[in-house]
């Protein structure tokens, strides 16, 4: 799956989940770090992508580096794309 897509369709869902906050996001916004997403909000990013991108997060690519930026989830969703294409 090409790399812009997945970053559109995260911002998209991320702008319409977090438009009441007035917060501008881009794919390098921090999302964690700098609060734009709390607990409960990161929560429903990772089942919105599990189900979106019928990928199952394991615990170790639970954690902020891995999801604080829509970079940083394209790559994650991408090397699951290219592992599970390798699995076929």
């Amino acid at each position: 799956m090409e790399r812009t897509v997945i970053e559109q369709t995260i911002l998209s869902y991320l702008r319409l989940h977090i438009q009441d906050k007035g917060i501008a996001v881009d794919i390098d916004t921090s999302l964690i770090s700098s609060g734009v997403l709390d607990s409960l909000a990161v929560f429903d990013l990772v089942g919105y992508i599990e189900q979106t991108y019928r990928i199952q997060l394991t615990a170790d690519e639970m954690n902020a580096e891995c999801l604080d930026t829509v970079t940083n989830l394209s790559n994650l969703i991408q090397s699951r794309d290219r592992a599970g294409s390798r699995e076929s």
